[in-house]
C-alpha cells in the first residue's frame, strides 16, 4: 500500500468517527426544498429554503408531522419526502443516520412534492 492510499484512507477515517460521534439528541439542520408542483415554504425573505434545526433522535414522520402542523397549506398527508431529489425516505428513519450517511455540509438535504417523482 502506497503512502498516498494510506493518507486517502486515514481521512476517510477520521470522516467516518466525526461523524459517528455525533450525539443521538445534538441538533441537525435540515434543508427543505420543494419541487413543483409543490409549494416552497419559506421561512424569511432573506433565505431561499426553510432550513430546520431537529434533534438526531427523531424520525422523518415527526418531522413530517411537524411541518404538517406548522405549515398546513403546504405540506399535506399526501406530501412525498424524498432524499435530494433521488429517493423516498421511510417514516421511522432516524435523522441522525440519514446525516451520518447523506450529511453535506453540516446539513441534510431533503426534497418535498405532493406527488411520488422518485421511487
Amino acid at each position: 500500500m502506497t503512502e498516498q492510499e494510506k493518507e486517502i484512507i486515514q481521512i476517510v477515517k477520521t470522516a467516518e468517527e466525526t461523524k459517528s460521534n455525533l450525539p443521538y439528541n445534538s441538533k441537525i439542520t435540515i434543508v427543505l426544498k420543494a419541487n413543483p408542483p409543490a409549494k416552497q415554504i419559506v421561512a424569511s425573505k432573506d433565505k431561499e429554503f426553510l432550513e430546520v434545526g431537529i434533534k438526531g433522535d427523531a424520525t422523518i414522520g415527526f418531522l413530517m408531522n411537524h411541518l404538517r402542523k406548522k405549515f398546513p397549506d403546504v405540506v399535506k398527508d399526501n406530501t412525498f419526502i424524498f432524499y435530494c431529489n433521488s429517493f423516498a425516505l421511510c417514516p421511522s428513519s432516524y435523522i441522525r443516520d440519514l446525516y451520518n450517511n447523506f450529511g453535506v455540509g453540516g446539513q441534510l438535504i431533503i426534497s418535498y412534492n405532493i406527488i411520488e417523482t422518485w421511487g
